[in-house]
């Protein structure tokens, strides 16, 4: 009975450190995408946060693609217009 006991306790200790590492492995993985991201830049026209290096700028306005750039610009010069 003793030689049993000790088996299951060596094969739970090891499920814990097997578990153990593929937690490691998956917060690992995450912290390494978050960093890649970078600095999230909000879009000036629809509010979507895209990554800075992929942000178009105009001015002090960030946009995530050129036709947002264009929108907001469109109502910018209609609203000095009036």
């Amino acid at each position: 009975m003793g030689l049993i006991r000790v088996i299951v306790f060596g094969l739970a200790i090891w499920l814990v450190y097997k578990f153990y590492q593929a937690y490691k492995a998956r917060v690992s993985a995450y912290d390494r995408q978050e960093k890649q991201s970078g600095t999230m830049i909000k879009c000036s026209e629809c509010g979507t946060y895209i990554p800075k290096d992929k942000a178009i700028s105009s001015g002090a306005q960030w946009f995530c693609c050129s036709a947002h750039q264009k929108e907001f610009e469109q109502k910018n010069d209609s609203d000095q217009q009036d």
